[in-house]
């Protein structure tokens, strides 16, 4: 379907190329496709009456049994759950541009066919031979319109789609996310959730998407819900200009090879060189998507019990994104929610058992170790005190693990480690290695203790101490 995708927007592309020639050349005189009867005026009059009657009824024609297929597929489709989801599809401004062009080449004809008479006495023949190629060209835009509802049957397909249309503008109206900037009004001081739903936006940036997302999730179709975050997270890849892949977990690094090694590597070096989004949109729009990920990773514990696959493909996606933010300097912030969503979704399902051999999480300590060896010791120091509260209060990394995992991380950091454990052993276990303010769903852990998830002997404080 990806492909798909790509041939809509080449023949789109040699449509408008097509145009753009074509009426070059008439404009200039180089191209005539209607030819006049030179001796007999009213043969002429007859015959382009003929041809514009013949090519307004026909497009007419076509462009009624399109509208009618367009909204025929919409009532059979027309679910509850689904309602957003077609107002997205129809509002792609793909659709509505080919049925706007195919609409203005109908009403151009019409416009000419009421003036053939004065067209043949001027024999200005030039508006014939324009109305001419409108007409091949909206023939042609049935192509790509035909392509749109191919792809749009695809839920995949469907789902990237809709993802586009998650914007920094969307995100800020609907008023999820507030922040406070610096003086300098790009950078971020504070950042919280805003989570009284009355107070929110009516357009919901995230609403459509879901809908195909719980409709995964009805089926118990775990490969589309996982396509379904990476492409939400993409999202945010591509506001941030990093490139996107899967790399982390059993996925590994890049194994391709030959051409297609060249062209990924060429694409992600294209992607870092362009523009990212300020801090301030980067922040705002990262949060909104992983709280989206965190509390639907939460009612999956309810919705499909005793599952831990879902969270295993919610942190590979997220590991993913923390992977390509690496790439780039600046994208500090949207690291360590990513890391805070992480540890919150872990948290979720704690009392999940462990699915299969493999965990994700072990994975981030090699990633911990990439921020050491680029300098961002500060940054590797939280990994690894998340981790280290994750290894103290969930049974996610085994004790034969632990040896492996310190392994592929420096001295340094496993002395961090260690030293995280010991403070959490020694008094309160759920006692924050961060402070409290940075992590936007630390109102969490009252619910954790409360719906008995975590427990503490100690009567643990809810709050960070210096």
């Amino acid at each position: 379907m990806v492909y798909i995708g790509a041939l809509k927007r080449i023949a789109i592309l040699a449509i408008i190329a097509f145009l753009a020639i074509s009426l070059s050349f008439v404009y200039t005189g180089q191209l005539s496709l209607f030819v006049p009867h030179v001796a007999d005026q009213q043969e002429t009059l007859q015959s382009l009456t003929q041809m514009l009657s013949t090519i307004v009824q026909a497009l007419s024609g076509i462009l009624g049994i399109v509208l009618a297929l367009l909204f025929i597929s919409a009532q059979l489709t027309m679910r509850e759950r689904y309602i957003r989801v077609i107002a997205e599809v129809y509002a792609d401004p793909e659709t509505i541009g080919i049925l706007t062009f195919y609409l203005m080449t109908v009403i151009y004809s019409i416009i000419i066919l009421s003036r053939t008479e004065l067209i043949v006495q001027q024999g200005r023949f030039l508006f014939v031979d324009i109305a001419l190629i409108l007409s091949i060209a909206s023939v042609a835009a049935l192509l790509p319109l035909l392509l749109a509802q191919i792809e749009d049957l695809n839920p995949l397909s469907l789902m990237r789609k809709i993802s586009k249309k998650i914007t920094s503008k969307s995100i800020k109206s609907y008023g999820l996310v507030q922040l406070e900037l610096n003086t300098d009004k790009t950078t971020v001081k504070k950042y919280w959730l805003e989570r009284w739903g009355h107070r929110h936006g009516n357009y919901d940036p995230l609403g459509a998407i879901h809908d195909l997302i719980m409709e995964a999730v009805s089926r118990r179709d775990r490969i589309q819900i996982s396509f379904a975050f990476r492409c939400i997270l993409a999202r945010i890849a591509w506001v941030a200009k990093v490139p996107y892949k899967r790399r982390f977990g059993l996925s590994g690094e890049n194994t391709q090879s030959g051409l297609s090694s060249y062209i990924t590597r060429i694409a992600d070096w294209a992607i870092l060189h362009l523009k990212p989004c300020s801090e301030s949109d980067l922040v705002m729009i990262t949060l909104h998507v992983l709280h989206y990920l965190v509390r639907r990773a939460h009612n999956f514990t309810r919705e499909w019990p005793n599952y831990d696959v879902l969270r295993q493909i919610t942190v590979i996606a997220i590991g993913d994104f923390i992977l390509a933010c690496a790439k780039r300097k600046g994208t500090d912030k949207a690291i360590k929610l990513s890391m805070f969503a992480i540890m919150h979704i872990c948290l979720g399902f704690r009392q999940v058992q462990r699915f299969g051999h493999y965990e994700p999480i072990v994975d981030l300590f090699p990633v911990a170790q990439r921020f050491e060896e680029q300098g961002q010791k500060d940054l590797a120091e939280f990994v690894i005190s998340v981790l280290a509260f994750l290894r103290y209060n969930t049974n996610l990394i085994k004790d034969e693990q632990q040896d492996s995992c310190l392994s592929k991380i420096s001295s340094r950091l496993r002395d961090y480690f260690n030293d995280s454990i010991q403070l959490l052993s020694r008094g309160d276990p759920l006692k924050r290695l961060w402070r409290p303010d940075h992590d936007p769903w630390d109102y969490m852990f009252e619910r954790y203790l409360e719906t008995g998830i975590l427990t503490s002997d100690q009567n643990p404080k809810i709050g960070w101490e210096s």
